[in-house]
């Protein structure tokens, strides 16, 4: 159980560190 909220929670963070990425990425890209 203790296993499985671990993962749940470390698929989460990387879902969100991904957003952030993708979100600074078109801000970068929208620079004239």
């Amino acid at each position: 159980m203790c296993e499985m909220f671990r993962h749940i929670v470390q698929k989460k963070q990387e879902e969100k560190r991904i957003e952030e990425e993708q979100a600074a990425n078109a801000r970068y890209w929208k620079i004239p």
